[in-house]
C-alpha cells in the first residue's frame, strides 16, 4: 500500500499541509494524521530534495499519530525514504568538491582522443577497454561501502531486479561482488564514460529529473571518479557516458574496424549480426545473453544462468580482437575481461538495442 501511495501526485491541498505542518509545530501527540497523506508528503519532500523538511517530518513522526493497523508498512517505507533523503543530502553536500576534482583533472577527452587512444593501444599490442558508468552502476558501486545502509541497499536491489528479475534476487553479498567488478573495470579502462558534472548539476532539482535512485547513482559515479583520480590507468580519459546515443560515434567505431578478421558481440539480439554486415567484417559472432528483465522478461537469468559461461567464452583469438558489449551491469566486467586477455572491448550499452530496432529501452 505504501509503495502505491508513494507513486501518487501531490495536489495543492497536500502542499498546504506541508506548509502548515512542516513549518509550524501543529501536530500534537495522539492526533490522527492520515497515513496516505504522510506517504505523499514523504514523496514530495524527497523528490524536491527539501532535506530540512524531511528531518522535520521525521521528528514529527516520532509522535504516536498513525493508527496501528497502518503504521508498520507506512513507517517502514517512511524510514527508508528518510534514510535515502539523508544519503542524498550528504552526496549533494560533497558534489561541488567532487565536481571540482573531476573538472580540474584535465582528463576529459573528445572523439578524436578516443580513436587516438584506441589506435595507440593496437600499435603497442595492448588491450583496450571503454566502459560507461550510469546510475545503475553508481548504485551498485555504492553498495560496496554502504552495504549496511537500508536506503542504499534498496536502491541497489531495485537496479538488480530491473536487470535480472526479482524472482531470484541477488543477495547483498552478490550485489557487493558485482559492485567490485564494476569498480575494477572502471579503474582498468582506457576511456571511461561518466556523466559530466555540469550536466548533473543542471538536473539536480529540475522537475524533469527522475526519481532519487537515478540522482544518487549519478552522484555516486562522480564521487567514485573524484575519489579515484590517482588510482585510474594513468593515461585514462573521461567522456560523457551518453556517447552511445550518438549513432555517428557508434558507427565510426564500427567503421574503424571495417574488414576486421573477427568481431564478437555480447548482447541479447541476433539482429546485430545483420545490421552490421555493411562493415564487411570477415566473421562476426554473437555471445547471446538474456535481455534486461524490465524490457524483455527472458526465461533465463543473466546473472545466475549465464555470467560464468559468458566470462569463460571471452577469449580473444588474436591481440586487438574487438568485442562490442551491450550487457548492462555485467557488461562492464565482460569489457574488463576482454581487455585483460588482449582484446579491445567497447561498451555500447543500449545502442545495441537501438540498432536492432528496440528503441524503447533504457538509455544506459
Amino acid at each position: 500500500m505504501a509503495h502505491e501511495i508513494l507513486s501518487g501526485k501531490i495536489d495543492a491541498k497536500d502542499f498546504e499541509f506541508i506548509q502548515t505542518y512542516c513549518d509550524k509545530n501543529l501536530i500534537r501527540p495522539g492526533e490522527c494524521v492520515p497515513a496516505w497523506l504522510i506517504c505523499k508528503l514523504i514523496n514530495f519532500l524527497r523528490l524536491n530534495y527539501d532535506f530540512s523538511r524531511v528531518e522535520r517530518l521525521a521528528s514529527l513522526c516520532d509522535l504516536e499519530f498513525i493508527s496501528v493497523d497502518e503504521k508498520s508498512a507506512v513507517m517502514r517505507e517512511f524510514n527508508k525514504q528518510v534514510s535515502q533523503a539523508r544519503i542524498l543530502r550528504s552526496s549533494l553536500e560533497q558534489f561541488n568538491l567532487n565536481k571540482l576534482r573531476i573538472e580540474e583533472s584535465n582528463k576529459w577527452g573528445l572523439y578524436p582522443d578516443f580513436f587516438q587512444s584506441l589506435s595507440e593501444s593496437l600499435k603497442q599490442g595492448r588491450g583496450f577497454s571503454f566502459v560507461r558508468l550510469g546510475d545503475g552502476e553508481g548504485n551498485t558501486l555504492a553498495l560496496r561501502d554502504s552495504f549496511r545502509d537500508f536506503g542504499v541497499r534498496d536502491w541497489s536491489k531495485k537496479i538488480c531486479d530491473l536487470q535480472f528479475g526479482a524472482k531470484k534476487p541477488l543477495s547483498f553479498s552478490e550485489q557487493r561482488t558485482l559492485g567490485g567488478h564494476i569498480a575494477n573495470a572502471a579503474l582498468n579502462s582506457d576511456f571511461l564514460g561518466v556523466i559530466r558534472p555540469e550536466t548533473l548539476k543542471s538536473k539536480i532539482g529540475a522537475q524533469t529529473w527522475p526519481a532519487d535512485r537515478q540522482l544518487h547513482g549519478n552522484l555516486t559515479c562522480v564521487e567514485f571518479v573524484s575519489e579515484n583520480i590517482e588510482n585510474f590507468n594513468p593515461a585514462i580519459k573521461f567522456i560523457d557516458s551518453s556517447v552511445h546515443k550518438d549513432r555517428d560515434f557508434v558507427g565510426s567505431i564500427f567503421e574503424f574496424f571495417r574488414g576486421e578478421q573477427l568481431v564478437t558481440f555480447i548482447g541479447p539480439h541476433a539482429e546485430i549480426l545483420k545490421v552490421t554486415k555493411m562493415y564487411d567484417f570477415k566473421m562476426s559472432v554473437l555471445i547471446e545473453i538474456p535481455g534486461e528483465f524490465k524490457y524483455f522478461q527472458p526465461d533465463a537469468n543473466h546473472f545466475f544462468d549465464c555470467f560464468e559461461c559468458v566470462s569463460d567464452l571471452i577469449r580473444p583469438t588474436y591481440g586487438g580482437a574487438p568485442f562490442f558489449v551491450g550487457a548492462g551491469l555485467l557488461g562492464k566486467h565482460y569489457c574488463d575481461l576482454a581487455k585483460r586477455r588482449g582484446g579491445v572491448a567497447i561498451d555500447i550499452g543500449s545502442a545495441m538495442d537501438d540498432l536492432c530496432g528496440f528503441s524503447n529501452t533504457r538509455s544506459g
